[in-house]
């Protein structure tokens, strides 16, 4: 349009040898007038964009929710501004828990609440109401898939399988995980036979605290005055799963022992955390977890 504009102006002005002052400063208010219909025009068009792509969660996904397996923990989800946020609380041990937390948006077309900065801090309980916190990592990138009554969480920073969390109303139970003293109570609790280990193949100075168990797990825990250990076992979950310790290690390597493939994770030095099975039975033993150079040696473990 501008360009035939031009054309037409130069034609007319062959022709008439009139004084061009005028029509360019008409010319000029007009390519103006362009300009400015084409910038709101553009602005208009990006407003409506950024509004299309900001797509409110679903009401009905809001609200607490308590992991399906071994693993436990609770999930909550609320609103937060125009997006939701997210807190998940994992207890590994009585003296051992691990927090998240994430801003999360909707992203429609795969059904996913998706984030970038996800934190993630973990708690070393020292007395009931003593502790050290450490932040483990920043700026967490994963998603939650979401399906019916259920968010399966996958981050792609920490080392552990997807966990799947249930809606508080389809849970019976928000706390899987029941505390026994009676080691017979927990096994008919758990239904899972279990023979702790004898008090001469702990670390020294080692005491039973208590027995942990839910259905398909059993755990006892035990402690000094500085340092805790518990030993995991389960029909149902395997692995680092079974373990329910994230803690991204800077080794993880094999032994074998009495004929058993042991995974372990630590400093190469001293592990951690170590996790095997035997049969259909599943293991997991824990000591300081992600102290590392706080673990055992392999001698120890024998």
């Amino acid at each position: 349009m501008k360009k035939k504009n031009i054309y037409l102006l130069t034609s007319l002005l062959i022709l008439t040898s009139c004084n061009t002052t005028g029509i360019q400063e008409e010319n000029k208010k007009e390519d103006q007038k362009e300009v400015e219909m084409n910038t709101n025009d553009t602005t208009a068009g990006r407003e409506e964009k950024a509004e299309e792509s900001v797509v409110a969660i679903p009401e009905e996904v809001f609200g607490t929710y308590y992991g399906e397996s071994s693993t436990g923990g609770q999930l909550k989800l609320t609103l937060n501004g125009e997006e939701g946020n997210v807190e998940i609380h994992l207890e590994h041990s009585s003296s051992l828990v691990s927090q998240w937390n994430m801003q999360v948006s909707y992203e429609k077309e795969n059904e996913q609440l998706i984030y970038q900065n996800g934190q993630y801090n973990q708690r070393e309980y020292t007395s009931e109401t003593e502790y050290e916190e450490k932040s483990s990592y920043e700026n967490g990138e994963g998603y939650f898939e979401i399906g019916k009554s259920q968010l399966i969480w996958h981050d792609e920073k920490a080392e552990m399988e997807d966990i799947v969390f249930v809606k508080e109303e389809m849970v019976g139970l928000s706390n899987p995980w029941q505390s026994f003293t009676d080691i017979e109570e927990a096994i008919r609790f758990s239904k899972v036979e279990f023979d702790p280990p004898i008090e001469e193949a702990l670390p020294k100075g080692f005491q039973l605290n208590q027995y942990l168990a839910m259905e398909g797990v059993i755990e006892a825990d035990y402690s000094d005055e500085n340092q805790f250990l518990f030993v995991r076992k389960s029909n149902t979950s395997e692995g680092k799963e079974l373990s329910g310790d994230y803690t991204v290690y800077s080794k993880t390597w094999q032994m074998n022992n009495k004929g058993l493939a042991i995974t372990c994770e630590g400093d190469g030095e001293k592990a951690n955390l170590m996790y095997f099975s035997s049969g259909d039975m599943h293991y997991a033993i824990g000591i300081n977890l992600s102290n590392e150079g706080a673990g055992l040696t392999k001698e120890e473990i024998s």
